[in-house]
């Protein structure tokens, strides 16, 4: 019942409210929950981006950013974001696939060998790729280690005609960004 105490609370009722009450629509459009200053959804965050490098596809994978030093403890999960900007050197298709590999109180890797975390795919030379995964529950070689370690985020792509974090010339721009975060949260 102490979930729906907290609940009764959160609403500002003042009374508990029962399980059969659980069970009916509850509307929370009128109630807003503000997080106390200096707390966050997650316990760490680490972050890296490639600044102005300019990294050339290549058809294997290739590590675009290090980031060193992430502390990971029993119970805990991780999570990972990441934006990529690639560019065709010209408007052919292509595909471009991302992993995270690790190293330190032990060693592997995150997501499918072949193509990582899934291919993606752009047929008109530019493309955005994002996702946000946990990487303890991702399929293919979820990460289950604890300790301290370094994360190398990695790129490849299916041809070897283009540019991670470029223009198409292999020049970088003040818009093209590659970028990613490792979130560590409760299990």
């Amino acid at each position: 019942m102490s979930n729906a105490r907290n609940l009764a609370d959160l609403l500002g009722t003042g009374t508990t409210i029962t399980d059969a009450k659980l069970n009916s629509s509850l509307d929370l459009s009128s109630k807003t929950l503000t997080m106390p200053t200096g707390i966050s959804l997650f316990k760490r965050a680490y972050h890296g981006d490639m600044g102005s490098t300019v990294q050339q596809w290549t058809t294997g994978f290739t590590t675009l950013i290090t980031i060193p030093n992430v502390v990971v403890n029993s119970g805990e999960k991780l999570y990972l974001s990441y934006t990529s900007t690639a560019r065709n050197t010209s408007a052919g298709a292509h595909h471009t696939a991302y992993r995270l590999t690790y190293s330190g109180s032990s060693s592997g890797s995150v997501g499918d060998g072949g193509w990582g975390f899934g291919i993606n795919d752009s047929l008109n030379g530019w493309q955005l790729d994002t996702n946000f995964i946990s990487l303890n529950d991702f399929p293919r070689l979820p990460f289950s280690a604890t300790g301290t370690f370094t994360f190398n985020f990695q790129g490849k792509s299916s041809t070897t005609n283009g540019y991670f974090n470029a223009e198409g010339n292999g020049s970088h721009a003040d818009y093209t960004n590659v970028a990613c975060s490792i979130y560590v949260g409760e299990g």
